[in-house]
C-alpha cells in the first residue's frame, strides 16, 4: 500500500499536483504554481453543538474548496466562513445541503491568504441525533 500511495503521489506531482499532508503552504509551492490539496479536514459536530473550526495557514489563494456535510437527524444547512488574524471575514458561503458534497470552483481572485486564519463551519440549528462528521478540502495555489 505504501508504495502505491508513493507511486500516486509521483504521478500528481509529475501532473503538477502536490498533496499536502496538512494545511501549511509553502512558499516553493506558491512560487511553482502547483495546486496544493490539502488532506480533508473532519470537523465533527456533536448533538446540541452548532460549530467547529480548524486554523488555516498558508500564503496562497483559494483556487477551489469543497465541503461535504453529513445526513444529520434534523433539517439543518451548513455555512463555512474563513476569518483572518483580525477576525475580518475574508470569504464565506452558506447554503450548504446536509447529505452532500458542495463544491466551489475558479476561486483565485477571491481570497487570497497571507498568514493564519480560522475556517469556522456553522450549522443551522442542532443537528440532534448523533451529530456526525462534515469535510473540508482545499485547492490552494
Amino acid at each position: 500500500m505504501k508504495r502505491l500511495t508513493m507511486i500516486v503521489l509521483a504521478l500528481l506531482m509529475m501532473a503538477g499536483v502536490a498533496w499536502a499532508a496538512n494545511v501549511t503552504v509553502t512558499n516553493s509551492q506558491v512560487r511553482s504554481r502547483a495546486i496544493v490539496v490539502t488532506e480533508p479536514r473532519a470537523m465533527t459536530i456533536a448533538s446540541g453543538a452548532t460549530t467547529n473550526s480548524f486554523t488555516l495557514r498558508a500564503t496562497a489563494t483559494v483556487h477551489s474548496l469543497s465541503v461535504k456535510l453529513p445526513n444529520y437527524t434534523a433539517a439543518v444547512t451548513g455555512t463555512l466562513s474563513i476569518t483572518d488574524a483580525n477576525s475580518y471575514e475574508v470569504y464565506s458561503k452558506a447554503s450548504i445541503a446536509k447529505n452532500g458534497t458542495t463544491h466551489v470552483y475558479n476561486l483565485d481572485d477571491v481570497i487570497a491568504l497571507d498568514g493564519v486564519y480560522t475556517v469556522l463551519l456553522t450549522l443551522s440549528g442542532d443537528p440532534t441525533g448523533t451529530g456526525g462528521t462534515a469535510y473540508v478540502v482545499f485547492w490552494l495555489k
